[in-house]
């Protein structure tokens, strides 16, 4: 695969009619949000009851490359430049008609922090990292996005990805942003009476019982001395209530400095949360640590980080990993006291009687462990076996038939990762098949 070239000055504009009104509103008041296409309309007489889906980074690159792809529901067969649309559901430019559903399956996230310098810049040099490494998630920082940066969204996101950022207000340069696939849930929000750093809030559900709370942050130079004590009070409610919490981001801290005051202030205020800084090698160009991790978790593990030539910080690479233990109905041994016997228990207590003793304390040991012995001796301790599922597969439901299911699951899950024709024509036919031989099966069976 190779990136999608940079459109030129006003192609956008000519291509798809997106003109300065179709582009994406910023508005202050809500300063964090998902980017999506604009809502516009190829020019002719209005379809009936026509609804302009927002698309992926797919249709992005398309727009970008010339190519006029809106999509309307209520016209079947429509085509649209060199695409036919079918059904919404099934095009080749796959729309985002409902939000993907998370993988149960995502237990093990590989994640990169870099310090972008700039998207519009290194769009595509940006591109080619994600898409030669392809982490589950990126965590940007300095990204210099602005309302009019919807260009530059549309090449330095690949497909299969989404983006959530944060861009800095009524000035230039900062920026955070969150980059992560299709399969992942993220959910995002911000605190606007912190004001010492750009942050952003993030839960990262890798399945039903399992989330990853964290905190982006991008605190640009400047006075320090107050710095550890504003982000310890904004950090400390986060990270009590949650035992998987990180912090991470550009702190412009020299981390790797001990001797230094403030840092050595902002590592033991954070480590009072029980937040430990994971990487171990410098992060910048000049050989300073200036993008940390904390994290609280232990399923969070520093990989390493790698040098770019395009930006001055290196790309720092983790991961978070967490096991689903299965824990085990617990046996507890009980005695069938119902089975003794009258004449069984007085024949064994005239056979075995306890042993005296003149001191209290011995006594009571004794009668202790003789009340333990008959017990041993007439109702032993047993464990009842491991419970079985009560219900049994039917006669008729044979080996073949299991085989087909488990090919129908696996064509179902391949549709839901990726939402192609052809995946679901793969389905339909699987589907097909598996019932007709559980209708000849049935036949057979209940024949004989």
């Amino acid at each position: 695969m190779t990136p999608p070239e940079r459109p030129r000055s006003g192609r956008v504009q000519r291509e798809h009619r997106l003109s300065a009104e179709g582009a994406p509103k910023v508005s202050p008041s809500a300063p964090v949000r998902a980017w999506t296409a604009p809502s516009a309309r190829p020019p002719g007489p209005r379809p009936r009851q026509h609804t302009l889906h927002s698309y992926d980074a797919r249709t992005l690159h398309a727009l970008n490359a010339g190519r006029n792809t809106a999509c309307y529901r209520a016209t079947p067969r429509r085509t649209h430049g060199p695409f036919t649309c079918l059904t919404c559901r099934f095009t080749s430019l796959r729309p985002n008609t409902a939000p993907t559903k998370p993988s149960p399956s995502n237990k093990h996230l590989m994640c990169i922090l870099l310090n972008t310098r700039s998207v519009h810049r290194h769009a595509v040099e940006l591109w080619n990292l994600l898409d030669s490494t392809a982490p589950d998630i990126a965590f940007l920082t300095e990204t210099w996005m602005n309302a009019s940066s919807a260009p530059d969204v549309a090449i330095a996101v690949p497909e299969g990805y989404k983006i959530t950022r944060r861009d800095r207000v009524n000035q230039t340069g900062g920026g955070i942003a969150i980059i992560h696939k299709n399969t992942i849930r993220i959910t995002t929000n911000s605190d606007d009476t912190f004001t010492s750093a750009e942050h952003l809030h993030f839960q990262i559900h890798t399945n039903p019982k399992t989330t990853l709370r964290g905190t982006l942050i991008y605190r640009p130079p400047g006075p320090r001395t107050q710095f550890s004590e504003d982000i310890t009070d904004f950090v400390s409610p986060h990270a009590i209530n949650s035992t998987d919490f990180i912090l991470l981001g550009d702190l412009n801290f020299h981390l790797e400095d001990d001797k230094d005051r403030n840092t050595t202030a902002l590592l033991d205020n954070l480590a009072n949360l029980g937040l430990k800084q994971l990487v171990t090698t410098p992060t910048h160009h000049a050989g300073h640590t200036l993008d940390p991790v904390f994290s609280s978790s232990k399923y969070v593990t520093f990989s390493h980080s790698t040098n770019l030539q395009w930006t001055d910080h290196s790309c720092v690479h983790f991961s978070f990993s967490k096991t689903t233990t299965h824990h085990h109905p617990q046996q507890t041994p009980r005695r069938s006291w119902n089975k003794i016997t009258g004449d069984e228990l007085t024949t064994f207590l005239s056979q075995n009687p306890p042993t005296s003793s003149t001191d209290p304390n011995e006594a009571a040991n004794n009668l202790t462990q003789w009340i333990t012995n008959c017990a041993d001796a007439l109702a032993p301790l047993k464990k009842n076996p491991p419970s079985r599922c009560s219900s049994k597969k039917a006669s008729w439901f044979t080996d073949e038939l299991i085989t087909s299911k488990k090919n129908c699951r696996s064509l179902e899950n391949t549709w839901r990762t990726n939402q192609t024709t052809d995946n679901m024509t793969a389905l339909k036919h699987a589907t097909r098949k598996h019932h007709q031989l559980i209708r000849a099966t049935k036949k057979t069976a209940f024949k004989e």
